[in-house]
């Protein structure tokens, strides 16, 4: 579709990231209770790499930052431990929370930048989106808004 902005495009793939990181912290409130932890906490990975992926489309790096601290943690044995606390939950959280602070910055900036159609990126990002649309579309809910709009891209 010709009309579609890139503001639009980051628009739908922030309220995709958000419900995925709504799964995400559901999914930790249930990895507390159980006693199947380790499965539920594959559960929560799966979700983590869905949401990697969704955060990995957007424009520029600064919105994959928090990936990038979630996995120096991840892979520094001093930071897997922390006494009191659930390692795992505690990183999941933390690194949720970066996203919704990048998202936020993100929001602010793309509000204040005018980002045209004509803007020689913009053919690039959408050919992006396009090249991944159907991966997309299936961390999507069948038939949603963003689903749809993913379909007509």
């Amino acid at each position: 579709m010709a009309n579609i902005s890139n503001i639009d495009i980051i628009v739908e793939l922030m309220e995709l990231a958000v419900e995925l990181m709504g799964e995400v912290r559901q999914q930790l409130s249930y990895f507390r209770a159980s006693v199947y932890k380790e499965e539920t906490a594959e559960l929560v990975r799966a979700k983590i790499e869905k949401l990697r992926f969704v955060i990995n489309l957007f424009p520029g790096e600064l919105m994959y930052e928090p990936f990038h601290d979630y996995d120096a943690e991840l892979n520094n044995p001093a930071l897997q431990y922390i006494p009191g606390e659930c390692s795992f939950t505690s990183r999941v959280s933390r690194l949720l929370d970066n996203i919704q602070q990048q998202m936020a910055h993100e929001k602010q900036s793309s509000s204040k930048s005018n980002a045209k159609i004509n803007d020689p990126n913009h053919e690039f990002f959408l050919r992006k989106i396009r090249d991944q649309r159907l991966k997309i579309m299936s961390i999507c809910r069948h038939g949603s808004r963003q689903w749809s709009f993913f379909q007509r891209v």
